[in-house]
């Protein structure tokens, strides 16, 4: 059964307003999808619909063939993996509390985490390379290492699905080529794993799909060989973009390129 789904689905943040117009998509299982697009395409708002953190106006999100809205909120906690974008702690809390609370989902009601629990939660750090930052609080780290903390959050919790929003966009390029081979490892596995990015070339060499939002609504989707085109591309974000094919038939992205660098001279 695929993991997620939008049937003809409108949403948006004030009634008449929709930000999402009439997206239909599906996300499968063992794939990395990129989303694509400007600021303002929709991307963060897509997320969240997929996330049931927002409601469709007009038609359904759907969790494993269910409404999202249906699924039973520590059911669909333990489904779903959910990183936003530039989250502010305003409290203070070691890296290893915040890990922690991942684990949110399978506690019972007044239980604390137990030694699992906290063994999960470190391997998580691990596995974003944050080990280093357990005791640290919080407030106090990078905006890199935050990003890092709170990915490992989402990962503590084992999702299915995970689902994140820019999770590249403070980090330096080790850890950015970091994160994006744990979500191939995870897809490796059977997860759903679907991101949104500003980084064509980083999403192209990175995921398997790719769908590209202009103004809220699907310009291009499906594998990235055959969405991230240079027309595709040209026409989402209004710049130039000469597409080469790498000798595994990767799409080599650059923006900007004069025709004349182009594969035949084209643009």
């Amino acid at each position: 059964m695929t993991p997620l789904e939008l049937r003809a689905v409108f949403a948006g943040y004030a009634r008449g307003k929709d930000v999402l117009r009439d997206v239909s998509l599906t996300f499968g299982e063992g794939r990395v999808t990129a989303l694509l697009g400007e600021n303002g395409s929709g991307k963060s708002t897509l997320l969240k619909v997929l996330a049931g953190l927002l409601p469709p106006s007009r038609g359904a999100a759907l969790l494993h063939g269910r409404p999202i809205s249906e699924v039973p909120r520590r059911e669909a906690a333990r489904l779903l993996g959910y990183l936003p974008q530039g989250f502010e702690p305003f409290f203070p809390a070691t890296a290893l509390d915040v890990v922690l609370l991942g684990r949110t989902p399978y506690l019972g009601a007044f239980s604390t985490p137990s030694h699992r629990d906290v063994a999960i939660a470190r391997a998580a750090l691990e596995e974003v390379d944050a080990s280093g930052l357990e005791e640290r609080d919080v407030r106090s780290l990078s905006g890199g290492e935050r990003q890092r903390v709170y990915l490992a959050r989402a990962l503590a919790g084992k999702p299915r699905v995970l689902l994140l929003d820019e999770p590249t966009a403070s980090l330096d390029p080790r850890h950015r080529f970091l994160v994006l081979d744990v979500l191939k490892r995870l897809a490796s596995g059977g997860a759903c794993c679907v991101f949104s990015t500003h980084e064509v070339d980083l999403a192209a060499r990175t995921a398997d799909d790719a769908v590209l939002l202009a103004r809220g609504a699907v310009l291009a989707a499906g594998p990235v060989r055959e969405s991230v085109t240079e027309r595709s591309i040209t026409e989402l974000f209004g710049v130039a973009a000469c597409v080469t094919p790498l000798a595994d038939g990767t799409p080599l992205v650059t923006l900007g390129a004069p025709p004349a660098a182009c594969p035949g001279g084209r643009g």
